[in-house]
């Protein structure tokens, strides 16, 4: 169940207990970088501000910006600062509304929706 109260520091905890806890119980190693390029980005989602990031072959960017998208969307972030700009939807409405992933190549895509999707 979604919690409405869940603060941004809170959401962090859980970022930093899903990289440095449970994904190393299914193969995945701890890299700090990928903790702190996704902490990166749930502060950037959190701050409605634009983020570019470049990270080398390896640092783990797909695991890293999907649970960070998981965490905005799972705590509410931006529901309440998206009200003043679409005033015409109610909360309900506003916690539906999507975080766009774009890639550069369909084989990325499809790799996130048959393999890093399912994983997470």
């Amino acid at each position: 169940m979604v919690n409405k109260d869940t603060t941004y520091s809170e959401l962090v905890g859980i970022l930093t207990t899903i990289f440095t806890e449970i994904l190393p119980k299914y193969g995945c190693t701890v890299r700090e970088k990928q903790i702190e390029l996704a902490q990166k980005m749930l502060e950037a989602i959190d701050k409605r501000a634009i983020l570019l990031s470049e990270a080398g072959t390896g640092i783990g960017k797909t695991h890293a910006y999907l649970i960070a998208a998981v965490l905005a969307k799972y705590g509410h972030l931006n529901d309440l600062k998206l009200s003043g700009i679409y005033p015409e939807l109610d909360y309900e409405s506003l916690s539906r509304l999507p975080i766009v992933i774009s890639t550069s190549s369909i084989a990325l895509q499809r790799a996130i929706v048959r393999e890093y999707i399912p994983q997470i």
